[in-house]
């Protein structure tokens, strides 16, 4: 079984430089190249750059998943400065996000970046689960299309996007609010979106066939009923 994840870049990050690139500087993929090279001795892994609550935990549920047999994950990281990379690329610090701009603005980022095609080109490859842990804004990123072209049981947190192959977790504060009374360890609405790839990991783990378990979370509905028991949803108003 193949579960791809993919989260987003975040403002905090490890490490920092004395020359930090911003979205200007970063305006294309063959200059990202260059800043990649020339900072390469302040570049670490992807997955460690990003140390906001929503990328530690995904790393913690990533790593969680990892440990369940004939399980695959592909977890990579949508960057407003280098585009989509996978999480053991070595990116350096920078200083640029999505996050605040025009939907013009990011379409066109998006495209200098080659995101929508790098995207469609990934899930050709063929996975049994998506796990989109992004926001409005990073979403807007991957283009139109894509979404028509594949039949494969998307979660994400996008309302505009939910059908029959996208089940859609709202990251609102009642979601949030749900989960933490629940008993489980949620940070803030920001953090959300990883959170839940941790909580719905440690089930699978404390299941008799972790396996078994995860092959359920490709049809829709047990997947949707799963986050309501988990976050104790089927009782809200």
């Amino acid at each position: 079984m193949r579960i791809l994840v993919i989260g987003s870049c975040g403002k905090k990050k490890s490490i920092t430089s004395t020359e930090t690139p911003t979205c200007e500087d970063l305006a294309s993929i063959g200059v990202n190249r260059e800043w990649r090279k020339k900072l390469g001795r302040t570049s670490i892994r992807a997955r460690d750059l990003y140390i906001g609550n929503q990328n530690r935990e995904l790393v913690n549920g990533v790593d969680l998943l990892r440990q369940i047999e004939k399980i695959e994950i592909k977890f990579s990281i949508l960057s407003a400065g280098f585009g989509l990379v996978d999480e053991n690329d070595l990116i350096p610090p920078y200083d640029c996000s999505f996050t605040g701009m025009r939907k013009s603005q990011i379409q066109e980022r998006a495209e200098w970046l080659n995101i929508s095609s790098d995207f469609k080109e990934l899930l050709a490859t063929g996975f049994d689960l998506v796990y989109l842990a992004l926001g409005k804004n990073y979403f807007l990123t991957l283009g139109n299309d894509w979404k028509n072209k594949v039949e494969t049981m998307i979660l994400g947190f996008n309302r505009a996007l939910s059908d029959g192959t996208l089940l859609c977790i709202p990251s609102a504060h009642d979601i949030v609010r749900a989960f933490s009374q629940n008993g489980h360890k949620i940070h803030g609405i920001t953090g959300f979106k990883g959170d839940l790839l941790r909580i719905l990991a440690n089930y699978a783990l404390k299941q008799k066939n972790p396996y078994r378990e995860l092959l359920g979370w490709t049809h829709p509905i047990y997947l949707h009923d799963l986050v309501m028991k988990l976050g104790n949803l089927e009782n809200m108003n």
